[in-house]
This record gives structure tokens, C-alpha cells and sequence, in this order.
């Protein structure tokens, strides 16, 4: 297996740090298909007005 830096920090990272990189990636290539789980995540760890933020930021990618 090949080491990847960003592989690195991902296994370091804090579990909202996490979610803030895998939910653009949720729906750039899923859309309107996004899991309900990933949803249930980001209500634990932020308000809801950081999730339209972040929905935003990732509509552009």
C-alpha cells in the first residue's frame, strides 16, 4: 500500500474535520442521492446554518 500525507491526515483528523472533507465529496458525486447517514453526522457535530454553508461550498465543486 502506498503512503498518502492525505490519507495521514485524514486518519488523524477530529471526526468533524472529517465530515468537512467527505461530505463535498458526498455530493459532487451522489447529488441529491447523499446518504441519510452522513446528514445524521453533520447535525451531531454542527448547527444547522454551517451545514447550508457547507452544502453551498460544495454545490460549486
Amino acid at each position: 500500500m502506498r503512503w498518502c500525507l492525505l490519507d495521514e491526515i485524514h486518519r488523524q483528523a477530529h471526526a468533524s474535520d472529517k465530515l468537512v472533507v467527505e461530505y463535498p465529496i458526498a455530493v459532487a458525486t451522489n447529488g441529491h442521492r447523499t446518504r441519510a447517514e452522513i446528514f445524521d453526522q453533520l447535525k451531531s457535530q454542527f448547527t444547522q446554518a454551517r451545514i447550508v454553508e457547507l452544502t453551498s461550498i460544495a454545490q460549486r465543486s
